[in-house]
């Protein structure tokens, strides 16, 4: 019971909402409330800041948050432990993912892990890289799915070499080229996201020699592809992210080429069977021929 509440007060400061962390743990704002006030009482110390917009964490959850975390992560590999012991029979798997691999491999990769390997559980958070990078280093996930560069020390397997392409309207005046040189999106406005690009392109628009107009700026893919249809701009998106093309835009490769890599990551060598098992057949799953 206890690291049910343990949980219900690190969901609540993740999500900033016992609300939020309600949905999140599939029970009632009630008793995540009720869970927290738990905690405080046999502590004796006050672990949150209750407002209107939501909760923080006091000075003393601060200190306390750490701590909770790794309890809460020996749990974890306990479940490891008894992986080993049953088979791979039960087990959770918390995989940190970026947009597009939620969306777009998820959907094959999960049903398929499913029908080997019924009684795992996964627990799915979606965020950029960033995001991903420090809920590893804070055992908060076991497995990220994220673009480089990221931490050096973790580990790292190759899944995609992932094109970025420039994406506009159909019958736009780039459809002529094959590839467009580089030089030639200084002649139209944007509609950007900069979160998971690569270097290469990041380079390019930080170079004060090249005059572009940032018209839009946004999170979503989606919403970057309805105001190019729109007739507003241009963008340079990961081909993996246009997977699903609901507006019939046309794409193609920048001159030169820029890519981004995404990769399978763990921060320690895996013990749990359970995710020892998904980073060996995630690739199987997705590629017949998977990068090495």
């Amino acid at each position: 019971m206890t690291l049910s509440k343990y949980r219900a007060f690190l969901t609540a400061v993740e999500t900033g909402s016992f609300t939020a962390a309600a949905k999140k743990l599939f029970c009632t704002q009630s008793a995540v409330s009720r869970m927290v006030n738990d905690l405080e009482e046999q502590w004796g110390v006050t672990l949150l800041n209750r407002r209107k917009s939501g909760v923080t964490l006091t000075s003393s959850g601060w200190a306390l948050v750490p701590y909770i975390r790794s309890v809460c992560a020996e749990e974890v590999r306990l479940e490891g432990v008894l992986d080993e012991m049953t088979g791979l029979k039960i087990g959770t798997i918390r995989i940190g993912l970026i947009h597009a691999s939620a969306q777009v491999w998820m959907p094959k990769v999960l049903p398929a892990f499913h029908k080997l390997f019924p009684a795992i559980r996964f627990e799915l958070s979606i965020g950029n890289t960033e995001a991903i990078e420090n809920w590893l280093n804070e055992d908060r996930v076991d497995v990220g799915v994220m673009v480089a560069p990221f931490d050096p020390s973790f580990n790292a397997q190759l899944l995609l070499m992932d094109e970025i392409k420039v994406v506009f309207p159909k019958g736009h005046e780039l459809s002529h080229y094959d590839k467009v040189p580089v030089e030639m999106l200084g002649h139209y406005p944007l509609v950007l996201n900069e979160q998971g690009w690569c270097r290469e392109v990041k380079d390019f628009f930080s170079d004060s020699r090249n005059n572009v107009v940032v018209k839009f700026k946004t999170v979503s893919s989606y919403a970057i592809e309805s105001l190019i249809a729109s007739g507003l701009g241009i963008s340079l998106l990961p081909q993996l992210s246009r997977t699903i093309n609901p507006f019939g835009l046309e794409n193609r490769s920048l001159e030169p080429a820029a890519w981004r890599r995404i990769y399978l990551v763990t921060k320690d060598i895996p013990t749990s069977p359970a995710i020892k098992a998904f980073i060996t057949y995630m690739p199987k799953i997705l590629f017949s021929n998977p990068p090495v």
